[in-house]
């Protein structure tokens, strides 16, 4: 190091022209603002990261307070979370999204409903009859109403559907629901009439042995044998 001697001797030996100041060239200029410039910008994203940080740690601490006691929530990274937000799916943004995924797979499901419905039918008409009280006696001179009987098969199995009207029966007389060879000489009981209107035929009848459908008026005696007084009755047509 030199000693302060040699340094007085050194700035007086300085002329002019030692001393005056040269402007530095363009590019240096240029380097310092690139330079501020760069600064400025990891400033803005500290700040920005610290506020962050401070609203999901505050959505942190809501979230800790909505969960009730003895529950346990798997944590979500912060880095996770804050990625999540960015893009837009989970919050704001991402509703319009999820709204359009879940009516795509509305859609999908309604569709492939309407394709099982083509690919297999529910049940199959096989005949149909419209019943009538013509010709059954003076029992049944006032029943106006002519219930369809329809024979369909679903499933591998038959059964018979027919809405008959409960008015035709009394407090002393239920109604039941019969199938009929054409001698009226067999006959098989489908079982009293009920609200539902669907009665299953056993899979040892075959209805076209028995085709003719009858409703008859049975007192509560507990005999299983047809009374004999038929208020309806109609032979199926077969499809």
């Amino acid at each position: 190091m030199p000693t302060e001697d040699e340094l007085r001797h050194l700035a007086a030996s300085l002329t002019d022209e030692d001393t005056a100041l040269t402007s530095p060239p363009p590019m240096v200029w240029q380097r310092i603002e690139a330079a501020i410039a760069a600064d400025r910008l990891d400033e803005a994203a500290t700040v920005d990261t610290t506020e962050t940080e401070t609203e999901t740690a505050t959505a942190t601490e809501a979230e800790a307070q909505a969960e009730p006691e003895g529950s346990v929530a798997a944590p979500i990274p912060i880095g996770r979370r804050q990625a999540a937000r960015n893009d837009g799916f989970l919050f704001g943004r991402g509703s319009g999204r999820m709204q359009q995924l879940l009516a795509v797979a509305a859609a999908a499901v309604v569709l492939g409903g309407i394709a099982m419905l083509v690919v297999r039918p529910d049940s199959k008409q096989l005949a149909s009859a419209e019943l009538s009280s013509e010709g059954l006696g003076a029992e049944s001179e006032n029943v106006t109403d002519r219930p369809e009987a329809e024979l369909i098969e679903r499933d591998g199995h038959r059964e018979l559907r027919v809405r008959i009207p409960e008015s035709l029966s009394d407090s002393n007389h239920y109604l039941e629901l019969w199938l009929i060879d054409t001698n009226v000489d067999g006959m098989v009981s489908l079982g009293p009439v009920t609200a539902s209107g669907v009665y299953a035929i056993p899979d040892s009848v075959n209805p076209t042995k028995y085709p003719v459908v009858d409703v008859s008026l049975e007192p509560a005696d507990g005999t299983p044998t047809h009374s004999g007084k038929s208020l309806l009755r109609a032979q199926l047509t077969f499809t």
